[in-house]
């Protein structure tokens, strides 16, 4: 995992932040709403911004009929405030051989740092 920018750590459950998006993700994909997604677990995490994550592949598949398929589950479009600049953030949930794989957050503004906390003042999601 080293090798592509991810670093493996200790299994743990996403937070309570990390499961609202995935559920929001996963309640506006029409192939995943009716899915058990079972117990999630984190197994890895971004090298140097920590917040895009990677889950662990459950012992069975959590949507059969995309096993041996990779792709976007959805993703929800933030428009954030910080520090009194409003500002862009992507958050996408990926899947991989029929269970979800990442939930990736992308901050438009790298190399600066992702803030810890912001406002959020607007906020669309969308299925893959």
């Amino acid at each position: 995992m080293e090798n592509s920018g991810f670093i493996a750590v200790t299994p743990r459950p996403p937070s309570r932040q990390q499961l609202e998006w995935v559920k929001e993700i996963v309640l506006a994909a029409p192939q995943w709403t009716d899915v058990s997604l079972g117990s999630l677990r984190i197994i890895g995490e971004c090298a140097s911004e920590k917040r895009t994550v990677v889950f662990e592949k459950p012992d069975q598949p959590q949507n059969p009929p995309l096993v041996g398929h990779q792709g976007l589950v959805g993703e929800i479009n933030l428009s954030i405030l910080h520090e009194k600049h409003k500002e862009p953030v992507t958050i996408l949930l990926h899947y991989a051989d029929g269970s979800l794989s990442l939930l990736e957050l992308i901050w438009y503004n790298f190399p600066e740092p992702v803030p810890e906390s912001w406002t959020e003042v607007g906020h669309e999601v969308q299925a893959g």
